[in-house]
C-alpha cells in the first residue's frame, strides 16, 4: 500500500480499530507511523487518528482509547489528533454517549494523558 502513497504529505492519517486483542491492534498503528516516517522528508510527519474505536467491551474500549492517546501523545508535537464517534446501531463504534464508564475514562484520557 505505501507505494501508493505519495512523499511528503501534510499529514498522514488512519483509521484504527481496536479489539480484544489490543496489542495487535496497536502494532498496526506503531506500524503506519514508522511507515509514514519513512515517507516524510523532515521523518517526524503530522499524524491524525482520523477515526478510533473499540467494540469489543465496555472497559476495553477505554483501555484501546487510553493507549492511542498514550502512543500519539509519545509521539509529539505532530500528533495533530485524534477523533472518534459513535452511532447507535455501528458495528465498530457504538453507542457510549450516556455511559459513565467510558465518560469517566474519556475525561482521565483529556485530564492525565493529553494535557
Amino acid at each position: 500500500m505505501w507505494d501508493s502513497v505519495p512523499d511528503d504529505l501534510g499529514f498522514y492519517g488512519i483509521d484504527p480499530y481496536g479489539h480484544r486483542d489490543i496489542d495487535t491492534y496497536m502494532c498496526f498503528l506503531d506500524t503506519f507511523i514508522t511507515n509514514a516516517k519513512i515517507k516524510a522528508a523532515s521523518g517526524y510527519p503530522k499524524i491524525i487518528v482520523a477515526e478510533t474505536n473499540n467494540n469489543d467491551t465496555d472497559d476495553n474500549r477505554v483501555l484501546w482509547f487510553q493507549r492511542v492517546a498514550e502512543r500519539m501523545h509519545t509521539y509529539g508535537a505532530n500528533a495533530v489528533g485524534i477523533l472518534t464517534f459513535w452511532k447507535d446501531d455501528g458495528s465498530l463504534s457504538g453507542p457510549w454517549d450516556g455511559d459513565l464508564n467510558i465518560i469517566s475514562g474519556m475525561n482521565d484520557i483529556i485530564d492525565n494523558i493529553l494535557v
